[in-house]
């Protein structure tokens, strides 16, 4: 089976990211997420993209570029979990939100899931009135998440800019971000601020 992707480029286009569909890749084999995923794809008017084959689920994800992966975990597909950790430690997948679905005891692997980088968990049966917004809602985080990028790009390219205009400044940028990790290391604050301050040093 072939997948054609039309990539809309706003600026191309007119039209607004917001309006294009929540797109979802999935990894299932159950007929039963598989039905749920598509009843809700439907209603909801998402694009969904499923694959028992986690060589396919791969080549999907990085030819059409997700809003939302959902994975099933426990199935024979994949590694449930292990995928997860693989696909955290991608660039290109690392801010994408994770789905995992099935049915697993989310009471006893959560915090094992939580680990591995999945965002959300959803027990069977999947009902498409709840499966609908918690899709919408992640492909929301997603793309909010793409614009801070985005515009942390762009600072990051003026302050270098500017930069460049003194050379008096050495690497200030550099040095400053360096300084501020380490500060943030001192004061034995948590990974995600000692991530957090070198940016914002940056900027």
């Amino acid at each position: 089976e072939r997948v054609f992707v039309r990539h809309c480029d706003p600026l191309v286009d007119d039209v607004p990211v917001d309006d294009l569909p929540i797109t979802v890749v999935a990894i299932c084999e159950s007929d039963e997420v598989l039905t749920s995923l598509r009843e809700c794809a439907a209603g909801a008017g998402f694009r969904l993209y499923p694959t028992s084959d986690p060589t396919r689920f791969s080549a999907l994800i990085e030819l059409i570029r997700p809003d939302v992966l959902v994975i099933e975990v426990g199935s024979q597909a994949c590694d449930g979990f292990g995928t997860c950790r693989e696909l955290r430690a991608r660039p290109s997948t690392s801010h994408v939100p994770i789905l995992a679905v099935g049915g697993a005891d989310w009471s006893e692997v959560g915090d094992e899931g939580i680990v591995a980088g999945c965002g959300a968990f959803m027990d069977g049966p999947l009902h498409v009135d709840e499966l609908a917004p918690r899709l919408r809602a992640l492909g929301t985080e997603h793309r909010i998440t793409v614009r801070l990028l985005e515009a942390e790009s762009v600072i990051d390219s003026i302050a270098r800019i500017v930069e460049a205009r003194d050379p008096s400044t050495g690497d200030h940028c550099d040095r400053l971000a360096r300084r501020a990790g380490r500060f943030g290391r001192w004061l034995g604050l948590g990974p995600g601020a000692c991530i957090a301050l070198p940016r914002a040093g940056m900027q």
